[in-house]
């Protein structure tokens, strides 16, 4: 009697087999999942591929198929799990019960097995729980995510008013009073100025994740010469106070939403107003190179610091000692850019100063 091979047995078995798996997970996988596990499970699919795996196996006994198709039905099967509320915890022994149906099922029919299949089948359970466990967890995380930054964004919408309120009176103070020292009504507007900034800043960075998620911009025609003298003419305060002087060269002009586009460059001017030594100078340089147009901003801030560049667009990183920021301008910067598909550098003029890029797609219709 000739012998049958194991993927033959599988599949004349796999009526039988999928019966008892289902079996032993109702109602002790997740009772409130249950009814679910009918309609969403892709383990018959997944069984008809271990067959096929098999019988690769056996035609060609000396590679090791691996199944790309295993693989996006363990994924699918992870998200699929999510979405029906399981748990994580469920979805790992939904593969173990189905390993022992297996394996009880090669018992009880006293099937002859090779050592090379039994091998791959379980390789092949290994991978598919891995590859579940993987998709379920990366959803649960960017559904956690989203929930946090709805969270967060609530919480500071709902601090920006007050605040508002008391800064506005805080500079009445300022105007009225003789009471209290210059020192202590310029250190309250300071920070309070703080706080309304940071919260600004949060807010916008929450509004591009969104934007980075719906992959939509508000597109416009926008020159870039005319941003950055707005916004030169908007920090004027700042760099006035300083003795800096902001000189903006060149033009382009490229598609992309108003706003990203004026809070990069309003980050990266302010970044260097605020790091540039007194009596210094900002270059702003415009250009416009076939399908590319960019804006680099030098400042005299006397280098950069030990580390990677790349790191200043980090959240919460800053250089320097001046520790009156929360180092979120920057990385607002590099995620309006990104929305545009385009590209931000840092690189460092040691003893002088650095210069920061930004480079657009002159045409940008949709966030990718």
């Amino acid at each position: 009697m000739t012998r049958q091979s194991l993927a033959d047995e599988l599949a004349k078995a796999k009526q039988d087999l999928l019966l008892d798996w289902r079996q032993r997970v109702q109602g002790t996988v997740d009772p409130e999942g249950a009814k679910v596990i009918e309609i969403v499970d892709g383990v018959p699919t997944f069984v008809d591929e271990l067959v096929a795996m098999l019988r690769t196996k056996e035609d060609a006994p000396a590679c090791a198929p691996s199944s790309a198709r295993a693989n996006e039905l363990a994924f699918d099967h992870g998200s699929q799990r999510f979405h029906a509320g399981f748990s994580l915890g469920a979805v790992i022994r939904e593969y173990g019960v189905l390993r022992e149906c297996l394996l009880d099922l090669i018992r009880d029919r006293q099937i002859l097995v090779e050592i090379d299949e039994l091998q791959l089948m379980l390789e092949a359970l290994n991978a598919a729980v891995a590859n579940a466990a993987e998709q379920y967890v990366r959803e649960r995380d960017q559904v956690i995510e989203r929930q946090s930054q709805k969270y967060f964004g609530f919480i500071a919408h709902e601090l920006r008013n007050p605040l508002g309120s008391a800064l506005l009176a805080a500079h009445v103070l300022q105007r009225r009073t003789a009471s209290l020292s210059d020192v202590t009504i310029a250190r309250l507007v300071r920070n309070l100025a703080i706080l309304r900034d940071l919260i600004d800043n949060s807010l916008f960075s929450v509004r591009i994740q969104e934007l980075g998620r719906s992959r939509a911009l508000d597109v416009a025609d926008i020159s870039l010469r005319d941003v950055a003298l707005a916004v030169r003419e908007e920090l004027s305060g700042d760099t006035e106070e300083k003795a800096i002087e902001v000189r903006v060269d060149g033009e382009a002009a490229l598609q992309g939403d108003p706003r990203l586009i004026r809070s990069a460059v309003t980050n990266l001017l302010r970044n260097a107003a605020k790091y540039t030594r007194r009596g210094g100078a900002i270059e702003v340089r415009i250009r416009e190179d076939h399908d590319t147009a960019s804006i680099e901003v030098e400042d005299e801030c006397g280098g950069l610091p030990a580390g990677k560049p790349e790191e200043l667009f980090t959240p919460f990183v800053q250089r320097g000692g001046d520790r009156s920021g929360f180092g979120l301008g920057l990385a607002i910067t590099k995620d309006a850019v990104e929305a545009h598909r385009g590209t931000v550098q840092a690189s460092n003029l040691p003893g002088k100063g650095c210069i920061f890029m930004a480079s657009f797609p002159v045409r940008s219709g949709t966030a990718h």
